[in-house]
């Protein structure tokens, strides 16, 4: 019972981060209405333990004439909610590549990634290469108490900001970033 309440929500993950919560504007760092709901798995049966689903990436952020590039790689994971357990992590190398996504306004930059070489950890019962190819679109800009935000490319939306955590050092580069995406619950039985 455990895998396939994991392996749907690791494909919700891999295929798609879902469509923007209403009242979320583009670079407010999404103010709103909260990134995190209750989700159940699709199961009625069990005893089912509150875990929380997110990404977290890092790397290096440059410009290449006009453009802006990302190497580095981001990690799907699934964890208790106290965040005591690790359930299982998916890490991906990320490159950039050109999708076509309208520049993000009022970003600091923007590019589009696609997913490579993933390898899963844990109770993932999901083949890691089904990660692979998966794309979207990141950029970063500063809200107006001048904290980043990661902003996401909704396809048929447009630009939105995301919760998290998010750090970007001009300078060298560096990128990190840790998006809580949603609540599930966990079924071992």
């Amino acid at each position: 019972m455990t895998a396939p309440i994991l392996l749907s929500a690791l494909l919700s993950l891999a295929c798609g981060r879902g469509g923007p919560p209403e009242g979320h504007t583009p670079g407010d760092g999404g103010a709103g209405t909260d990134d995190t709901g209750v989700t159940d798995g699709g199961s009625t049966s069990g005893t089912g333990i509150l875990g929380i689903q997110g990404l977290r990436g890092e790397g290096q952020v440059s410009r290449v004439g006009p453009d802006w590039t990302f190497a580095g790689t981001e990690e799907a994971w699934y964890q208790s909610a106290d965040g005591s357990v690790t359930w299982c992590s998916v890490l991906s190398s990320l490159e950039t590549y050109d999708a076509g996504v309208p520049a993000c306004d009022g970003c600091e930059w923007s590019f589009s990634l696609r997913t490579y070489g993933s390898v899963a950890t844990g109770a993932c019962a999901a083949d890691a290469a089904d990660w692979d190819g998966a794309t979207f679109s990141y950029g970063y800009a500063l809200d107006k108490y001048g904290y980043g935000v990661l902003a996401y490319y909704y396809q048929g939306y447009g630009w939105y900001g995301t919760y998290g955590t998010i750090t970007w050092e001009p300078g060298s580069g560096a990128f990190q970033y840790e998006w809580p995406l949603s609540y599930f619950y966990y079924y071992a039985g």
